[in-house]
């Protein structure tokens, strides 16, 4: 039997992945910072509820704009 995770834990999840994820975010390319959302995220991917994937996708969203790796405008800059 696989857990799944409520949103509460969903939500504690989210916040510490931001936490971890702040000091890398000044001298990363937004590429290189959604590359390691999604690697963190195909780990927990499994124990999201079906009924809480689009709230989960919609915070991981919202993650990568807090972050400033998605939204307009936001491509990687020249090397």
């Amino acid at each position: 039997m696989h857990n799944t995770l409520t949103r509460e834990q969903l939500d504690r999840w989210i916040q510490d992945l931001s936490r971890r994820l702040q000091p890398q975010v000044a001298n990363a390319r937004p590429g290189d910072i959604m590359d390691a959302i999604s690697q963190e995220v195909d780990q927990v991917g499994t124990s999201v509820a079906a009924r809480d994937r689009d709230y989960f996708n919609d915070q991981i969203r919202a993650l990568g704009e807090e972050l400033g790796c998605l939204g307009a405008g936001k491509a990687d800059p020249a090397p």
